[in-house]
């Protein structure tokens, strides 16, 4: 047996950078860049402020309760040159805007009063505060982002920033997957004794994908050899890398090692490691050809200790992708060998976690056998175990982190916020029509071929899932039981194994909660704001409040549990029915959540005074049924528990979604999906991503996942709402998903 560095060194030394391409910047996400990124202008151009808020002198801010005269404003992009600020005096200023002459700082909006003309400081305001030099991120001329980068999301953003329009990059490498073996069948059939279905060739042409490679399927050969030498040919033909699987091993009809061997160069090896010791590595004509071992597990953790690095030399990358760190063992490694220990370098499949203070602890993933792939498929680390030597739980281990064996990549914006919750408006249309959502005549509906079809939206889940570990799916609209055949989308959403819930006002959820149980949805949220008949026709124009009563109880009966209903609670509206709501809860045996009103309404009818806050919902219910409060984690509800438990069984708790007065931004984990197919990063975000049209032009999973990692990382701290400078995004409630 030869050492795995060895192994390695010599696989690693099969591949050279391929050819540089020139392309635009917007197209070159997940690429290697093969030449340096050159600021050609400064950034930012000019000094200018951080933060909304007031520009003005720090010589005249050296006291709380200064009072100064407001004498313009300064917005972004549209710089008044003729603007200056005097002693005494300040200006409006917004996010970005240049900072006008005689302002040397800038307080926040938020710690500032203004009366008429006139602003009032809470607080002493140092110099410079809030205010960004010009130059700071980059200088004309200055290397922003040197050649073997991986451009990703937000290098392009730097390059566009810097006025690099396009880029030159090493083209992605094309890499063909081949398996071998008489024994292996495709589809669904019943197996006949002695065969297996060929996993390894789709599971290998995904890790591809998701190294940054262009995966090219070869198929499946049967154990021949005139077969084999021609598959393998033709891929080292077409392909900058080609990988086998099965047939490296001792065995009689393991014949591509001895193929291989007649077609090229080839190094055949035992590699002192446990599972994937046997491997197979050289070059037919020019192109590297490495041959993974067919056992299930030996292939994926083969290619991810051989191919990855492989993979990277190709596609220009100079740095190890192999990420590694140490991480505390929960619960204890076994051991993998008798004694104190064998020669060999032993990788147990592992499930890690970092908690917020950047420490990693691991246990194991299960079952470690090399013919157990259900346990890689739980992994998202490979644990090293040296002589295969017990690791006791409390001690230190090795953990390697790999892009193609984690079972998610974390979808994480500039603030740090991980993202696992996706919420998918499944149309726009509605059979009600709510006078805080949309007007009486109802909106002008998408044309249906606009509308994602099922498949499409499959899709854009199932990369959110497979990739970034999404674990929550909620469908809305709109109203989502009007799409036809609703009930066929959620079976497919439901073999992802998420929380799979779906938000509906309950009219025709009597006709169908049962269909949509057996097709694997598992819970229900239904909207209904007020519980008095002739106020119910008021507010939905529609009478339809006995159906939606029953709705909620029809859920129940199908196991749609836990089932909530949301409540927007508005003053002057429906704020007497808070108690009755209670009420309601506790003997129906639901949770309902009071919604802060929020500015979404296509009449465009909000004030600020129509928001009953979260203080006034949790004083006014506490009268009645006294109320305690519970720690909120990223669930957009503060939880409030009756002090007596509650009612009926599933009503011990009432919810508030503060949006207005204490919103949730700081731990927000989700976005939205539109019904054309948008993706929007909040629900007031003012951009969008159209992921439908990159699907509908053919993009293949790596470009949709660099359009959805770019719009998550555009994501704003906050919304903004009850702010100065809150803008109302475009669209209504019904038009993006509640």
């Amino acid at each position: 047996m030869i050492p795995l560095e060895e192994a390695r060194s010599y696989v690693l030394g099969l591949g050279t950078p391929l050819e540089s391409v020139e392309m635009p910047v917007g197209e070159a996400a997940g690429l290697v860049l093969a030449a340096d990124v050159v600021a050609a202008d400064a950034v930012p151009g000019d000094d200018n402020s951080a933060m909304d808020g007031w520009g003005l002198r720090a010589a005249d801010a050296t006291e709380p309760g200064t009072t100064l005269r407001v004498v313009g404003a300064q917005m972004a992009g549209v710089a008044d040159e003729a603007l200056r600020v005097g002693p005494g005096e300040a200006v409006r200023i917004m996010t970005g805007a240049t900072i006008p002459a005689g302002v040397d700082a800038v307080e926040m909006v938020e710690r500032a009063d203004v009366d008429g003309d006139s602003v009032t400081l809470h607080l002493p305001v140092p110099a410079a505060q809030f205010i960004r030099r010009a130059g700071e991120d980059a200088v004309a001329g200055q290397r922003v982002l040197p050649i073997g980068t991986l451009l990703t999301p937000a290098g392009v953003g730097v390059a566009t920033s810097v006025g690099a329009a396009r880029v030159t990059v090493t083209r992605r490498p094309r890499v063909g997957v081949v398996s071998t073996g008489d024994e292996l069948v495709s589809g669904d059939r019943p197996l006949r004794s002695g065969e297996l279905r060929d996993s390894n060739r789709p599971g290998l042409l995904a890790a591809v994908a998701r190294l940054g490679a262009e995966p090219v399927d070869l198929g499946w050969v049967p154990d021949d050899e005139a077969r084999i030498s021609e598959v393998l040919l033709r891929g080292a033909e077409s392909c900058d890398l080609v990988l086998s699987s099965g047939g490296v091993s001792m065995g009689d009809a393991d014949l591509v090692k001895v193929i291989l061997a007649r077609l090229g160069e080839m190094r055949w090896m035992q590699v002192a490691i446990k599972p994937a010791k046997p491997l197979a590595a050289g070059v037919v004509g020019s192109t590297p050809v490495v041959g993974l071992p067919g056992n299930p597990v030996s292939s994926h953790v083969s290619l991810l200790l051989f191919g990855a690095p492989l993979i990277a030399r190709l596609a220009g990358r100079r740095d190890d992708p192999i990420v590694r760190v140490g991480a505390l063992v929960s619960g204890g490694l076994p051991g993998h060998a008798a004694g104190g220990g064998d020669e060999k370098t032993h990788f147990t499949r592992v499930q890690t976690s970092c908690d917020a203070n950047g420490e990693w602890t691991v246990r194991s993933a299960g079952a470690q056998g090399s013919h157990q792939l259900s346990t890689m498929a739980l992994a998202n680390g490979l644990a090293v175990q040296p002589g295969g030597v017990e690791v006791p739980a409390g001690a230190t281990a090795t953990v390697l982190l790999l892009p193609s064996l984690s079972r998610m990549q974390e979808l994480t914006d500039t603030f740090g916020r991980v993202h696992r919750d996706l919420r998918i408006s499944v149309t726009d249309r509605c059979n009600f029509r709510c006078t805080y959502c949309m007007p009486a005549e109802g909106m002008d509906w998408l044309p249906r071929d606009e509308v994602l079809s099922f498949e499409e939206i499959e899709r854009i889940a199932s990369l959110l899932v497979d990739r970034y570990g999404f674990d929550s799916i909620r469908l809305t609209g709109g109203e989502p039981t009007v799409r036809a055949h609703l009930p066929q989308l959620v079976a497919k959403l439901a073999r992802l194994d998420v929380d799979l819930a779906l938000t509906t006002n309950g009219a025709t959820l009597a006709l169908v909660a049962p269909a949509l149980a057996d097709a694997g949805l598992d819970r229900i949220n239904v909207s209904l704001d007020t519980l008095h008949p002739a106020r119910f026709v008021e507010m939905t124009r529609r009478d339809s409040l006995a159906a939606v009563i029953d709705g909620v109880r029809a859920a129940k009966a199908a196991g749609l549990d836990p089932v909530k209903v949301n409540v927007v609670a508005m003053a002057g509206v429906n704020e007497d029915e808070l108690i009755d709501f209670a009420a309601f809860g506790r003997a129906e045996g639901v949770e309902v959540r009071f919604i802060e009103f929020m500015p979404l309404d296509a009449d465009q009818a909000w004030k600020r005074s129509s928001v009953l806050t979260q203080a006034d919902i949790v004083e006014r219910i506490s009268e009645r049924f006294p109320l305690v409060a519970e720690r909120r984690g990223h669930a957009p509800a503060d939880r409030f528990a009756y002090v007596d438990g509650g009612g009926a069984p599933g009503s011990s708790h009432v919810g508030v979604i503060a949006s207005v007065t204490e919103p949730f931004c700081g731990s927000c984990d989700r976005v939205r999906l539109t019904a054309d197919g948008k993706l929007r990063s909040c629900l007031f975000a003012m951009t969008e991503t159209d992921l439908r049209g990159l699907i509908r032009a053919g993009a293949d999973d790596e470009a949709l996942a660099a359009a959805i990692e770019g719009c998550v990382h555009g994501k704003w701290a906050g919304h903004r709402i009850d702010q100065v400078n809150f803008i109302r995004p475009s669209r209504s409630m019904s038009q993006l998903g509640g």
